[in-house]
């Protein structure tokens, strides 16, 4: 039901203070909660996932150590194959063993 007209009071001469205190609490409600989520975030991240972060990357640093020491010894692999397909290589570590080819005179000279 209506207010008569004698009683309404215009909307510019309302107390101010009678709306406020509403919407501030809940602005203030809504600050306080987005300080206690960014709060947990800056939380997690410090002390969750930095740690976890800080050892994977330790990890990777000795996986790519790791890996360059494996593609070192592939390619020392490789240049073995190589090696052990030449005729020379094979001639020299024939020696070593006191092997002799065809039309050679083995001899030993003793001190």
């Amino acid at each position: 039901m209506p207010f008569p007209a004698s009683t309404r009071m215009p909307v510019g001469s309302l107390p101010r203070t009678a709306g406020r205190p509403r919407r501030w609490r809940f602005l203030k409600l809504r600050y306080v909660g987005l300080a206690l989520v960014v709060a947990w975030g800056a939380y997690d991240y410090l002390y969750v996932e930095k740690p976890r972060l800080d050892a994977l990357s330790d990890q990777q640093a000795q996986l790519q150590t790791h890996l360059h020491q494996l593609q070192q010894e592939r390619a020392d692999l490789k240049r073995q194959i190589q090696e052990l397909h030449d005729k020379d290589y094979i001639a020299r570590e024939a020696t070593q063993f006191h092997l002799v080819g065809p039309g050679q005179v083995p001899f030993s000279v003793e001190h």
